[in-house]
């Protein structure tokens, strides 16, 4: 396989273009993985370069989905390939279906009704609309958000920077 790498984030996004699938960290022995394209020592140093901010870059800008499709890590998959991952991946009967087979916990379902009530709802939110915002709730949180995007019925659209009441920013943001 071809030697990628990326310093900027338009580099990324041809290498995603161009290879269908990256996964964030190493997935698949021998492949390109985002972190492997780039120089460890930009990550999380903030600013254009940071390929940490890059993640829901692609995902907001329409280059890539992104979530935890395969065996629950976070990977990025083009545009172009998702309808393939889709056949692949997604399930042919929506999560209501699933949830009344058995397929799908009540968690999952609550956090699907919930974000499809409210499209781009962040996660912070998200657990606090499910009453999942106890330390207790965390595990079957995650879960839910892991079901629901390894079937491809939900995908992560982005960030949104975290808000005191006053409306000013503080803390760490939250993906939507």
């Amino acid at each position: 396989m071809k030697d990628y790498k990326a310093v900027e984030f338009n580099e990324a996004a041809v290498i995603i273009k161009e290879i269908g699938l990256l996964p964030l960290a190493p997935l698949i022995p021998g492949y390109p993985a985002l972190n492997t394209i780039t120089d460890p020592v930009s990550w999380h140093a903030g600013g254009d370069s940071d390929p940490w901010t890059w993640r829901t870059r692609f995902a907001g800008e329409g280059i890539a989905a992104y979530g935890k499709f395969i065996s629950k890590k976070a990977v990025f998959i083009s545009k172009d390939w998702v309808p393939l991952f889709l056949a692949v991946l997604g399930k042919n009967d929506g999560p209501e279906e699933r949830y009344h087979k058995g397929e799908l916990s009540k968690e999952a379902l609550t956090l699907y009704s919930l974000i499809r009530s409210q499209e781009g709802i962040d996660t912070r939110l998200l657990r606090k609309e499910a009453n999942m915002l106890g330390k207790e709730h965390k595990k079957a949180f995650d879960q839910g958000l892991q079901e629901l995007q390894g079937s491809m019925d939900i995908v992560i659209s982005g960030i949104k920077e975290k808000q005191n009441e006053a409306g000013e920013t503080n803390g760490w943001n939250s993906t939507s």
